[in-house]
């Protein structure tokens, strides 16, 4: 008796690849997710200056490397209409800790399967 009322249940509801992508994503806090996000935008944006068109995912090890030495010391907060700049007119630097998070974000973004589908 007890035999047939288990396979009467269902052990498993089985999941759109919709449903699991809207999953996955709600896993990552708004804010994580949102700082990736910045992260990625601006290195991609650095390696668009400096003409490099392959996508950052695509990237060998080395060109990695190479981009990422240089964009650590370039990296400038974007001035607003007042107060996000210096005396000399210059855009101020990011505190290390906000490199910090650059950094992570990147990381996440590199090394998460599909972190990349939803940006």
């Amino acid at each position: 008796m007890r035999k047939s009322k288990m396979a009467s249940k269902r052990k498993f509801v089985l999941h759109t690849e919709e449903e699991l992508s809207k999953k996955q994503r709600a896993l990552v806090p708004k804010n994580t997710r949102r700082s990736n996000e910045k992260a990625v935008r601006a290195f991609q944006a650095y390696l668009d200056e400096v003409n490099e068109p392959k996508p950052i995912l695509e990237l060998t090890v080395e060109e990695l490397d190479k981009h990422l030495s240089g964009f650590w010391p370039s990296l400038r907060k974007i001035p607003k209409e007042e107060g996000g700049e210096n005396e000399e007119n210059e855009p101020e630097k990011y505190k290390t800790s906000s490199l910090d998070g650059f950094r992570y974000g990147l990381k996440r973004y590199c090394i998460t399967p599909n972190s990349h589908e939803h940006f």
